[in-house]
């Protein structure tokens, strides 16, 4: 068999995949092997580089988050058990990158390894969104840029959760926008059981599921869209709820997902705190926290504690909230960062400014004009809002904003054909439009 006769297999049979999942030619275009053509390029491109990238690195963990997981993983593995050091039954941390790593294995390169496959399933999903606002053209450049994009190449190479949590962000998106497309009760249930296992992941993708119940009511006021609210709603409860009563249990209180919302509260909002602050140091913070932990040595009483303190914060300064807050919001969104609390060097914050700072723009400009009239556009808006919001008041760094970059490059690409349209620059338009 030639290779010309394996590539044109491979062809018609990823060609009929993406329909049978889609189930909508007229959305993914009647030629879809000619689209496919140029996607399996792209895809492969986005995983060589992200594999020879983590293949690079050396088989460590350089960060204290990465180190608690693994030991978490280690503990499910051994003991079948989710606890302290101590052996005590614990949620200080979100439970499903140690799950992850259970079942895959812990191992630092196999955990890179598969987040390199993982970051490129994330492109595939993310071109099937991208057919939702845009055509053929627009659509391939969007996976072409996102194959490329230098934070998420990044990421794949670290021990962290934020990979996952950009697949499952894509996969929820483009679930819940082909639920309402087609009314498929099954996408709209599958989204809600996606939703539930990213709340499991990072409890920072609530806010934005819980706005995407409402945005199903909003969006088709018919008992159809009941339906699919109450379809998507019920296996993300259910999911999460699991959780919630094992906490209750084994903890003693109903903790949503993990007991470190009231530090992470506390810890944004501490005097002296600043938008970029993080878990760097403030002036007292440290003899707070210590009085704290020795008058709680429960968990679910030392997160209520730091949420009190927190507030008496809050309360004795509301103006330093409201504008720390607002310093919060624009931090989420900054050009360059450091994602994983490990300070860049110039290289990585160049290639951050020359891949997101500039598309940002281009994003916001798109976003903007298609709001009123795009419903699929208005579900991208909440996710990008109830993420701002949150982190607003709690902490803000921006590796929890990279699970939205896959959005902001889609959106961005065609605020580029727009303004290319303009110019009478026509070659990210398809001849059919």
């Amino acid at each position: 068999m030639t290779v010309e006769a394996i590539w044109g297999t491979l062809e018609e049979w990823c060609a009929e995949a993406l329909i049978q999942f889609h189930r909508d030619e007229a959305i993914l275009g009647a030629d879809t092997r000619r689209n496919v053509r140029w996607l399996i390029p792209i895809l492969l491109v986005a995983l060589f580089l992200r594999l020879g990238y983590v293949l690079t690195l050396e088989p460590s963990i350089n960060w204290n988050d990465g180190l608690e997981y693994q030991r978490l993983a280690l503990s499910l593995v051994e003991n079948h058990s989710y606890v302290t050091p101590e052996g005590l039954p614990t949620a200080s941390w979100p439970p499903g990158y140690p799950m992850f790593l259970a079942v895959f294995g812990p191992g630092v390169t196999s955990a890179r390894l598969l987040q390199a496959l993982m970051g490129t399933l994330s492109i595939l999903l993310a071109y099937l969104v991208a057919r939702q606002f845009h055509g053929r053209k627009k659509s391939l450049l969007a996976a072409a840029l996102l194959a490329v994009y230098p934070l998420h190449v990044f990421v794949a190479g670290v021990y962290s959760s934020v990979v996952i949590q950009i697949l499952l962000v894509v996969a929820v998106v483009q679930l819940v926008l082909s639920a309402i497309e087609e009314g498929s009760g099954l996408k709209s249930a599958l989204a809600g059981l996606t939703g539930g296992v990213a709340t499991l992941t990072t409890v920072s993708v609530l806010p934005a599921l819980c706005l995407t119940v409402g945005w199903f009511v909003c969006e088709d006021r018919t008992r159809r869209g009941v339906r699919l609210a109450i379809l998507f709603l019920l296996p993300l409860s259910i999911v999460v709820g699991s959780w919630t009563v094992r906490n209750y249990y084994k903890l003693g209180a109903p903790i949503l997902v993990s007991s470190n919302g009231g530090y992470n509260f506390w810890l944004g909002n501490y005097p002296g705190t600043e938008a970029a602050t993080g878990n760097r140091n403030v002036e007292g913070r440290d003899k707070e926290r210590d009085a704290i932990e020795a008058a709680n040595s429960n968990e679910a009483e030392r997160d209520l504690a730091y949420f009190r303190a927190a507030s008496e914060h809050i309360q004795a300064d509301p103006g330093r909230f409201l504008a720390l807050s607002f310093s919060k919001a624009l931090n989420l969104w900054r050009p360059y960062p450091a994602p994983m609390s490990i300070p860049l060097d110039f290289k990585k914050k160049l290639s951050s400014i020359l891949s997101y700072g500039l598309l940002l723009p281009f994003c916001l400009y798109w976003l903007f004009r298609n709001l009123r009239r795009n419903r699929d556009v208005r579900l991208v808006f909440l996710f990008f809002l109830a993420y701002t919001l949150l982190h607003a008041v709690f902490i803000s760094k921006v590796r929890f904003r990279l699970p939205l970059d896959t959005l902001v490059v889609l959106m961005a690409v065609g605020g580029i054909g727009d303004i290319a349209k303009k110019l009478r620059w026509n070659v990210l338009e398809d001849k059919q439009e």
